[in-house]
């Protein structure tokens, strides 16, 4: 596939191997066969679609570095919970087989060096989803459930936009050595477009680093609910009381963006008569005024007949 264009983000360029205009031509039902390239990057890394091959590797990088640095998760020390840490494992796994998530490889390898969980989160499942992680979790993961909990009946994206759906980015985590390289962005950017291509029209997060927030306000997306940590009070008690420096709060944040036509309305839309040039639009005016005016004096001309026929009838 061509590229099309070049995006440069957070002082970062890399090129986007997958226009808009080609999506477009890649059936959905066909993303569980195709390995997609998002985007090449000038560090020699490309983003592609998550395979069920790649599972075990993603799972090892966010056991290894996002479940140990993650704001929430460090500032509860998940990674001294056994519990917490499997389950949290076990549901960011369920979330992978949705196939809507992404994963940065450096060129020439298979070595993942970064990961996005993506999915498109339903009205009528996200209830169900929800209660099968509090079935399942451990005293850390409780605490980090309790707050994200608290952020999405806040604020519902769901009745907010009046939608049935909605991408949710639900992390993204990059290797410490591959970090400041653009990646992040680039996972970020490839998603957006991914769910512009699953015909979706929100794109949400929930973002606890002051470092996760700054991608996602260049990305174009904006704060809809923040919670600042030192006002998050459990039994009288802060719950993330060293959430790390100049980290103060977890946001909420949506982009909302126009639905893509699904192909059989861009036929319908084809096939709608266009409207005529101003010159020809004109003629074509003309020409039914004129075709008006015949019919009218053919209508005088035969009222007038009949007339005439019924003045000598009575002769």
């Amino acid at each position: 596939m061509s590229t099309e264009r070049i995006v440069n983000l957070d002082r970062k360029s890399f090129t986007v191997s997958v226009s808009e205009e080609e999506l477009k031509d890649v059936p959905i039902i066909r993303r569980s066969e195709l390995p997609l390239v998002w985007a090449r990057l000038s560090c020699l890394v490309r983003i592609m679609d998550l395979k069920e091959q790649d599972y075990a590797e993603a799972l090892a990088i966010f056991k290894s570095y996002f479940i140990r640095e993650e704001v929430l998760c460090k500032a509860s020390n998940l990674s001294d919970d056994e519990e917490s840490v499997q389950n949290y494992l076990d549901t960011i796994k369920y979330w992978m087989k949705d196939s809507t998530s992404l994963i940065a490889v450096l060129e020439g390898t298979r070595e993942i060096v970064g990961v996005l969980i993506g999915r498109v989160v339903n009205k009528l499942d996200h209830s169900r989803t929800f209660s099968r992680m509090r079935l399942t979790e451990g005293e850390a993961l409780d605490k980090i459930l309790h707050l994200r909990s608290h952020m999405n009946k806040t604020f519902d994206v769901f009745e907010h936009y009046g939608i049935n759906e909605f991408f949710r980015i639900y992390a993204v985590t990059v290797k410490p050595q591959h970090r400041g390289q653009g990646i992040g962005m680039a996972l970020m950017d490839s998603a957006l477009r991914l769910a512009k291509l699953l015909r979706q029209t929100v794109l949400m997060g929930i973002f606890t680093s002051a470092q996760s927030q700054k991608l996602a306000f260049k990305l174009g997306m904006e704060t809809k609910l923040e919670t600042y940590f030192a006002d998050w009070i459990v039994d009288d008690k802060v719950v993330f009381e060293d959430p790390g420096a100049g980290n103060y709060s977890v946001m909420l944040m949506t982009m909302e963006f126009p639905r893509a036509p699904s192909p059989i309305e861009e036929e319908i839309i084809r096939e709608e008569p266009k409207e005529l040039p101003e010159g020809r639009k004109s003629s074509e005016e003309n020409r039914d005024k004129a075709d008006k005016s015949i019919k009218s004096i053919k209508s005088i001309k035969s009222i007038k007949s009949d007339s005439i026929k019924s003045v000598k009838s009575d002769k």
